[in-house]
């Protein structure tokens, strides 16, 4: 219940609501190493809390969704995101002028096909279950004595398509459904 401390009683949901106001989240994208991987790809992360890296045990990815493999065809690099958001990666807008498309419930062909095709070549689509299991190499080295049973793909249903990258980085100690899904693939002990 919304409670005022000046006047020391309860505000209505339309006296708590007034100072309501949407503001942007300062958002990161970071890319994972995936260890032994032919193309030297890399898991690509986004979070709004980019202060919780160096605690970093576990990437999350879902299960049930596609995912896909582009090569940067500028660097050489491969990276690894959720196949319906192939749109945030970075990459340079066609000629034409005209907006990038959404890439929601599209597939990775017609998203690179909206996008500048000199940008990034599809090397495959690969299914949220198959990345589970795969070892990627952290960003840090403070939790390096953990490295038998963390830095590693883990999947569980909270993890969406609907903004990001389809793949999520969990520090446990920073957030409920991090250390929920960390205990549960024990990678952390109560």
């Amino acid at each position: 219940m919304p409670y005022s401390t000046g006047c020391k009683t309860a505000l209505s949901n339309f006296e708590a609501a007034l100072d309501y106001r949407n503001v942007p989240d300062p958002a990161v994208m970071v890319s994972f190493p995936i260890v032994g991987d032919p193309d030297n790809a890399a898991l690509v992360a986004w979070t709004t809390t980019p202060w919780t890296l160096p605690s970093n045990l576990a990437l999350c990815v879902n299960a049930n969704l596609m995912y896909a493999k582009v090569k940067d065809k500028s660097t050489g690099a491969a990276y690894v995101v959720a196949e319906s958001r192939l749109d945030q990666l970075p990459v340079k807008a066609k000629a034409s002028g005209k907006k990038q498309p959404s890439s929601k419930g599209s597939n990775a062909e017609a998203v690179l096909d909206g996008l500048d095709k000199e940008s990034y070549e599809l090397l495959a689509k690969i299914p949220g279950s198959s990345l589970v299991g795969l070892k990627y190499t952290p960003l840090f080295d403070f939790f390096i004595d953990f490295q038998d049973t963390a830095f590693r793909v883990i999947a569980d249903n909270y993890v969406t398509d609907d903004s990001g990258t389809g793949v999520v980085h969990c520090a446990p100690a920073f957030g409920e459904d991090d250390h929920r899904v960390c205990l549960a693939a024990g990678i952390i002990e109560v």
